[in-house]
């Protein structure tokens, strides 16, 4: 029997891509617009991330425990841009302008783990082990988010910092086109990872890759993944290098193809290592998926999960290698 001639395999690939194709119309318009749009989007998407991790930790939680764990991920993911709020005293009007860095307050860790301290000790429900949990996942989601607004901005500001305004070719009314093209790059290479381990795996997969964790996960899969987003995000990176339009000047250009080469490679692997990691958690918790939410595709963490070690990876490259030239 071939891999896709299976009743059940066809009805769960048509309701992926059907939820796929609804994710796109919806999102795609965000992503080009930015600006107010995108930081909403980024804000319901974390806190929606927040509420199912709460969920698979614990099904019993207070409301308390929701609310204090969605508020603390969307003060980590909105940080620098209250922080610049505050601080800087900027006037303008379009959000990005106040999101000058990727970092996190070790005042908010430090409230986090006093808040969930408190309610493990006031809570008999929750053990030391659902609290360190939680401590977690708030901020690794928060950060997160912070990384996709972050990634979707700060090619902007770099290429104010060079002293090149005119360099900054506008695409619409609200962001340029130059940060967009970032955002899109990383956001590929961690889909074309699932995509491509999908379908190999479906077809050529024999050879388990991690069974303890994942055991529908196969080598086969894995190589697959990676060579197409690798195969893709790379070329299409030098395609725009050497074209006079690169992807983040002074950082992935056709000077520096040897750092394209590095995240190319490296964001297809770290994306394989957010979906293995998420999918052990889940199986502690005993849970196919973090939610139904999107029909063939689980809850909004099970697609998140490889998309946002790659957009934290390429995060804290951009901000070493960008931020001291502003």
């Amino acid at each position: 029997m071939k891999p896709f001639d299976n009743v059940e395999t066809k009805a769960s690939l048509k309701r992926r891509i059907i939820t796929a194709a609804a994710m796109v119309m919806i999102l795609l318009p965000i992503f080009f617009l930015g600006d107010w749009f995108f930081f909403i989007a980024c804000g319901i998407v974390m806190g929606l991330a927040c509420f199912e991790v709460v969920h698979c930790i614990q099904k019993n939680s207070k409301p308390i425990v929701y609310v204090a764990a969605i508020t603390f991920v969307l003060l980590i993911t909105f940080w620098p841009l209250l922080f610049t709020a505050v601080n800087h005293k900027v006037s303008s009007i379009h959000a990005y302008d106040y999101y000058l860095d990727y970092y996190i307050s070790v005042f908010i860790i430090a409230f986090v783990v006093i808040v969930f301290g408190l309610i493990a000790i006031t809570d008999k429900t929750y053990k030391f082990r659902d609290v360190a949990e939680l401590v977690f996942f708030i901020i690794f989601i928060g950060l997160a988010g912070q990384a996709l607004i972050f990634i979707r901005f700060i090619p902007s500001l770099s290429a104010i910092s060079t002293s090149k305004p005119a360099n900054l070719k506008y695409f619409n009314t609200y962001d340029s086109f130059v940060s967009l093209k970032l955002f899109i790059y990383v956001l590929l290479g961690a889909i074309l990872t699932d995509i491509g381990g999908y379908f190999f795996g479906s077809s050529f997969g024999k050879h388990k890759l991690c069974p303890r964790i994942s055991p529908k996960k196969t080598v086969e899969g894995f190589v697959g993944g990676v060579f197409l987003s690798f195969f893709i995000t790379f070329f299409a990176a030098l395609i725009f290098a050497n074209s006079g339009m690169p992807i983040l000047e002074g950082v992935f250009d056709s000077e520096h193809w040897y750092l394209i080469l590095i995240c190319s490679l490296l964001m297809p692997l770290l994306a394989t290592l957010g979906d293995l990691f998420f999918s052990m958690i889940k199986r502690e918790h005993e849970i196919k998926d973090f939610s139904n939410l999107l029909p063939g595709h689980g809850g909004i963490l099970d697609r998140i999960d490889s998309i946002s070690f790659s957009f934290i990876f390429v995060a804290i490259l951009v901000r070493f290698m960008i931020l001291p030239l502003i």
